[in-house]
């Protein structure tokens, strides 16, 4: 059985996150051109690598959901996690979490593949829900 250390996962989320903010300093036309694809990835990947922390360490340890799905991931949290997040959440972003679920729920698969169909998403709401989960991690760390 395999152990998980929710440390070293919010250390890796942490890692993503902080590229995701080096490709968010850019300029617009920059960002618009070649740096939106992996931008929504490390931004995603950040959210999907925080939220799982927090249910290693909720959970017995063992078991890690095999999901990309950030509102998936986010509703298997504590109730007491959901709702500190959610308000955290609410007091920097204007956009409700359920419509940023509904446009980036599945962002790092999306992004990855955007080849492949056309792709949208809430630039700026991701990467505040990534501040957020990254802060909460901090917390409880």
């Amino acid at each position: 059985m395999t152990k998980y250390d929710h440390k070293i996962c919010i250390d890796e989320a942490n890692a993503f996150y902080e590229t995701a903010k080096l490709l968010d300093d850019s300029d617009a036309v920059e960002f618009a051109l070649y740096k939106k694809y992996p931008y929504f990835v490390n931004t995603s990947f950040a959210c999907e690598l925080y939220l799982k922390a927090l249910l290693i360490k909720n959970s017995d340890n063992s078991k890690i959901k095999r999901s990309h799905d950030l509102e998936s991931l986010f509703h298997d949290l504590e109730p007491e996690q959901k709702q500190e997040i959610e308000k955290k959440y609410s007091e920097k972003c204007h956009i409700p979490l359920d419509e940023l679920f509904k446009a980036d729920k599945d962002s790092f698969e999306e992004w990855r593949y955007a080849f492949e169909k056309p792709v949208d998403g809430e630039v700026t709401a991701l990467l505040i829900f990534a501040e957020v989960l990254k802060n909460f991690c901090s917390d409880e760390k």
